[in-house]
């Protein structure tokens, strides 16, 4: 089956920020048997032709081009994009072709991990364009839902709504305490890109009517400019996203608290029956207490959710509520206790 025919209807779009849950509802997405999972794919085709944070007014301009971009989005399968761990048995392969693909996945990672200790950078990078074929078996994919997961492109969830409106989208929400300690924390370790510039922010329609300018960034603290890239870049994509049926908003504190009641209202929004796989994997994700197996997906949920509450000073989570609360994001802020 050539992905580039799937029809809209199958196929999903999970948007949020970085450190926001993302990784982990990706992965619960992709333990269900039907579905062909891409991690990020818009890391490796960036689609540098579209806006990164389109304007409304411009949606008509970018929607054929966008449309054209997603569908190329599928087409990306190397082993960033389809060989994140857990692996998991998928229906439209079989289980020979399952077998084959995991071997595969792994055989590609163990190599990368070889290289990077031997440092030889130029292999890795040669072995990360490796296209790791999809096995799919024809007669097997009546059934096959696809789930494109992106950090980067609330910006664009209008054109993309528009793009395929037949399309389910799914924005998920983190708490702005959770997401600049989890922003912060990812700097102190290497594992976040950076920040989306401040340029690009102001220039929104959202950053406007709250009369931001670089002079009122210039004398911001870091906590701060990224409290105020959580509320744009959130208030942005909720903006584009009223009232469309096809998208759904998730609270991460929500997911976290309730991960199957949440799960099982998002798989039968997107078309998707409850599997036995999906729950083992949700169960056995949460409250975990050993040490994460797989980089960000086994923890105890209600912990992680509240791990703000340690690891940012007072006067700092006072910073963050007033900038929620100008952006109108009050809503996805969890109460602070009395001083």
């Amino acid at each position: 089956m050539r992905l580039t025919k799937l029809p809209d209807d199958k196929i999903t779009l999970l948007l949020g920020g970085p450190r926001s849950g993302t990784t982990w509802l990706g992965k619960i997405f992709d333990s269900h048997p039907d579905t062909l999972y891409r991690f990020e794919p818009d890391r490796v085709r960036r689609g540098s032709y579209l806006p990164l944070i389109c304007k409304t007014d411009d949606v008509d301009l970018h929607r054929e081009a966008a449309e054209e971009y997603l569908r190329d989005l599928l087409k990306v399968h190397n082993i960033t994009t389809v060989g994140s761990l857990p692996q998991f048995r998928k229906a439209y392969r079989g289980p020979i072709g399952s077998r084959l693909h995991t071997g595969l996945v792994n055989t590609l990672r163990g190599l990368m991990r070889k290289l990077r200790r031997m440092k030889r950078r130029g292999l890795r990078r040669r072995v990360r364009r490796v296209r790791v074929p999809d096995l799919i078996r024809g007669r097997r994919a009546k059934g096959m839902h696809a789930v494109i997961k992106s950090v980067s492109s609330r910006g664009r969830a209008r054109l993309f709504a528009e793009a395929m409106p037949a399309a389910k989208i799914v924005l998920l929400v983190r708490d702005p305490f959770g997401y600049v300690a989890a922003i912060m924390r990812g700097n102190r370790t290497g594992r976040h890109a950076g920040a989306m510039r401040v340029e690009d922010l102001l220039a929104t329609e959202q950053a406007k009517q709250l009369k931001l300018t670089p002079q009122t960034f210039d004398g911001l603290s870091v906590v701060e400019r990224f409290a105020w890239e959580w509320a744009i870049l959130n208030r942005k994509a909720l903006d584009d996203l009223e009232g469309l049926e096809q998208a759904r908003v998730v609270y991460y504190q929500d997911l976290c608290a309730n991960p199957i009641t949440v799960c099982r209202e998002l798989f039968d929004f997107i078309g998707l029956s409850w599997a036995q796989e999906t729950e083992a994997f949700v169960r056995s994700s949460v409250d975990y207490s050993g040490r994460d197996p797989y980089l960000r997906l086994f923890r105890n949920t209600r912990r992680n959710a509240n791990h703000w509450r340690t690891e940012l000073t007072r006067e700092d989570q006072l910073r963050i509520q007033r900038i929620a609360h100008a952006a109108g994001m009050w809503q996805f802020c969890p109460e602070l206790p009395p001083e």
